[in-house]
């Protein structure tokens, strides 16, 4: 793999991608408009809610029964998924296998969803396991065959994941007799089935990062041009109850994809957010700032998240439609919403996140 191409790749990757408080609404008819808020708002809540932090590592859940979910994220400190108890002390803790990393993780229910590697760009030898907290089963689901393929495209980065309701999909590269692909693949735990979903030559492209819940998945699809530094993509909806695809958008630039039935939100370009219900079958823009870019949206049933170029982090009210400008700058990731959590690294803290709930 040629090394300098490799390396543009991921500048280009985290391009796309990814440790004061002001009320603001976008009227969605003037794109680089923004106004002031009314009050009486749910989003007024949010200015009151506690900021809690931890040190080298950042939050990825909390439990029904009140445990809280963490992934490890200095190896120099650790590297490991932990879950603390109601009054934060440590009640299970998973590591990684001997020179390998965690990398991403989620939580499905009573399973801990993890993706290993070895601590390189390419990720090549990645592992995928499911861990029960309740009776400590784990299940290797998955691992990368591709560490010495060679191609022409320097697309060869770890599995990208996500789970809802038993199933456990992922975006991740195969190498069979002949050449090496791209492929969307899906795991159902319950009943220990595979299934690919979607599937590509190396050559013709590579999927992002996928969006699961319930039955229906989003991806996108995506070739990089490497002249020019970007990256056209295509996005994808997916019913599997009856293997329904649904093409939402398709242009420079478009990725990012998050779900939460019925909503879809992605980037559609480096500063358009779009918001698609599945339901309705109704798409709008929820931002389209110009020159500011828009990073990292992600959301749940009730607000949306993403920060910009600029440091700043703003949440959206899906209900009513209006903007919280949450922090004016000192984010370096974020915000990512899991669950009722919204988190964030916090800039020129090395590995330090903050988070809020979001009930």
């Amino acid at each position: 793999m040629n090394k300098v191409k490799l390396c543009l790749l991921i500048i280009v990757i985290l391009i796309i991608g990814g440790c004061s408080i002001n009320s603001t609404s976008t009227d969605l008819s003037n794109e680089n408009i923004i106004i002031d808020k009314t009050n009486g708002n749910i989003l007024d809540e949010l200015e009151a809610k506690k900021t809690s932090s931890i040190e080298n590592a950042h939050p990825i859940a909390v439990l029904d029964d009140g445990r809280k979910v963490f992934l490890q994220v200095n190896p120099e400190v650790d590297n490991s998924i932990f879950v603390t108890s109601i009054d934060g002390s440590i009640v299970l803790k998973i590591n990684a296998e001997i020179s390998k990393n965690i990398y991403d993780a989620k939580v499905m229910g009573n399973w801990i969803v993890y993706v290993e590697s070895s601590n390189d760009m390419t990720k090549s030898d990645w592992a995928l396991y499911a861990k029960n907290i309740d009776d400590n089963r784990r299940i290797e689901i998955d691992k990368g065959n591709v560490v010495n393929a060679k191609v022409k495209t320097p697309t060869l980065l770890g599995a990208l994941i996500s789970a809802s309701n038993d199933k456990i999909v992922w975006t991740a590269f195969e190498k069979d007799e002949k050449s090496v692909n791209a492929i969307v693949k899906l795991y159902d735990i319950e009943n220990n089935t595979y299934k690919i979903v979607d599937k590509l030559n190396v050559e013709d492209g590579e999927f992002g990062q996928p969006g699961l819940d319930g039955d229906w998945l989003v991806y996108d699809i995506g070739k990089i041009d490497m002249k020019a530094l970007a990256r056209n993509g295509k996005l994808v909806l997916v019913n599997l109850k009856n293997n329904e695809k649904r093409i939402l958008d398709e242009g420079l630039r478009v990725s990012g994809a998050s779900i939460k039935y019925p909503y879809v939100v992605w980037n559609s370009g480096d500063s358009i957010l779009k918001l698609y219900n599945i339901k309705t079958k109704e798409e709008k823009t929820i931002v389209n700032w110009g020159m500011t870019g828009v990073w990292n949206s992600s959301l749940n049933d009730k607000f949306i998240s993403w920060n910009t170029n600029g440091d700043g982090l703003y949440i959206y009210s899906i209900e009513r439609g209006e903007i919280l400008k949450l922090k004016d700058s000192g984010i370096t990731s974020g915000g990512n919403i899991s669950g009722n959590i919204l988190w964030w690294y916090v800039k020129g803290e090395k590995c330090k996140s903050e988070w809020i709930t979001l009930d």
